[in-house]
């Protein structure tokens, strides 16, 4: 994740239970459900108190978690505050993409053991770690890329 202050970064922590208990569904501190597209402008309706900057720091901290990005890579749809689901768009897709090729074995293993206890299916199901150049020298592949995600998780 990139460098976040510490005055951000406590001004998350101080908020984020509270908008886990308003919003459940939608800020899962396990599972956390890709966020719709425009759920900044929803949230700042309902939250009047914080201003667009808190929430776009709050938001920007929220999905810069790597199990955010393992969610979205899981579950292909994005939920807003109302409950209402969209897909994921290619485009977003394939950002989550690059994210997930910087992910280690030990968090790809870690997310899907949790995310197979919870869901009664595999995470990960469509993304070929061959994406990964884990520890490769450039370009090569090891035989850890070789493989499905669903493969080095099972």
């Amino acid at each position: 994740m990139a460098f976040v202050s510490p005055i951000k970064y406590d001004f998350y922590r101080r908020i984020m239970p509270t908008m886990i208990e308003k919003y459940p569904e939608v800020f899962n501190p396990s599972f956390p459900s890709p966020l719709a597209v425009g759920i900044h402008k929803q949230l700042k309706e309902r939250e009047p108190d914080y201003t667009s900057a808190e929430i776009s720091c709050l938001l920007w901290i929220w999905t810069m978690r790597w199990e955010y990005k393992c969610m979205a890579m899981s579950v292909n749809n994005r939920i807003d505050l109302d409950g209402n689901v969209t897909s994921i768009t290619d485009e977003h897709r394939e950002g989550f993409v690059d994210y997930f090729k910087r992910l280690s074995n030990q968090q790809i293993r870690r997310f899907n053991k949790r995310f197979l206890k919870q869901f009664g299916r595999p995470a990960f199901l469509s993304v070929p770690i061959s994406m990964r150049k884990d520890n490769a020298k450039d370009g090569e592949e090891t035989e850890a890329t070789k493989e499905t995600a669903a493969e080095v998780c099972s």
